[in-house]
């Protein structure tokens, strides 16, 4: 993912984080995937995306997009 700035975790199974082209998201440690990729909450988009290496999965727009 390149750099990101982490937010501390109110609890040890979720964290917020910013990222350079996707602002901030949202996860935890239920809907990561380490082998897939990972389920998050954008806040930009007020939406779920789904992250794959460099590309992520928008659910609103139905399209996979580079990062």
């Amino acid at each position: 993912l390149g750099w990101i700035y982490f937010s501390p975790p109110k609890s040890g199974t979720e964290v917020w984080f910013w990222h350079s082209s996707l602002g901030w998201v949202w996860t935890n440690e239920s809907l990561w995937q380490e082998e897939d990729g990972a389920y998050l909450f954008s806040a930009n988009l007020n939406e779920w995306i789904y992250l794959q290496e460099k590309i992520y999965y928008n659910f609103l727009t139905n399209q996979w997009l580079n990062l």
